[in-house]
């Protein structure tokens, strides 16, 4: 419980909600609700809600931001930005912003990218691409960067590293392909590669090939369609 004429005084002493809030060491609910009991308001809050423009006027003469204000005012970012927009007021910082566009191309395909206020210098294509061998770079290192049955190691060329796949052990476990995925967090990403193991190009389509056994292949050779050799 707040007492009415602790509570009165320390809204006379212009503290905000948040501040009587610290002072009691209490929420700012708690004080919201004694407030109302006592119909007790701080300077910062008014009966329709709206910011006065002379606390907005005193707030951006002492150098606070918008998010300041707004935790001043107890009230959010946006219903900040309506009322200075409102009365026509500006914070410090939006007047000494100065936003710079620039009409760029791609740095690494030479793709036009457009007007952006952010300053990108690759298009959205080669970011992506650029996060897949990120990704499958770090995968290969993690999983000891050679082939895990002949020991192709790439042969010294960072390049090679394209010749390199994962194969998972048991595809009932498989939630989806490492190297077609470049947003997933790297713990998940992790977690899926300690289902694989890493091959060479070559040696992973052996492995996939021992799906076509004796029995098939018997029947491949003896076949009777085109008169193919081999």
């Amino acid at each position: 419980m707040i007492k009415e004429k602790f509570l009165q005084k320390l809204v006379e002493d212009g503290l905000s909600q948040a501040e009587i809030a610290d002072k009691c060491q209490c929420s700012r609910k708690q004080v919201i609700y004694w407030l109302k009991k006592y119909n007790l308001r701080t300077k910062y809050t008014t009966e329709d809600r709206s910011i006065p423009k002379e606390i907005l006027k005193k707030l951006i003469e002492q150098g606070l931001t918008r998010k300041e204000i707004a935790e001043k005012c107890q009230c959010s970012k946006d219903k900040t930005r309506y009322w200075l927009d409102k009365y026509g007021l500006k914070t410090h910082a939006a007047k000494n912003y100065k936003r710079e566009v620039f009409n760029i191309f791609c740095d690494i395909c030479n793709r036009y990218i457009g007007k952006n206020a952010k300053n990108r210098s690759f298009c959205n294509s080669c970011v992506t691409k650029m996060r897949r061998v990120r990704v499958k770079l770090a995968a290969v290192k993690l999983l000891g960067g050679k082939c895990e049955i002949c020991g192709w190691d790439g042969e010294g060329d960072a390049t090679n590293f394209a010749a390199f796949e994962f194969h998972h052990k048991n595809k009932d476990y498989k939630d989806f392909t490492i190297s077609k995925i470049s947003n997933r967090g790297w713990n998940i990403i992790k977690k899926e590669l300690s289902k694989c193991q890493l091959l060479c190009s070559r040696c992973h389509r052996i492995v996939h090939s021992e799906r076509y056994d004796d029995n098939f292949m018997e029947y491949a050779y003896n076949y009777h369609g085109d008169q193919l050799d081999f």
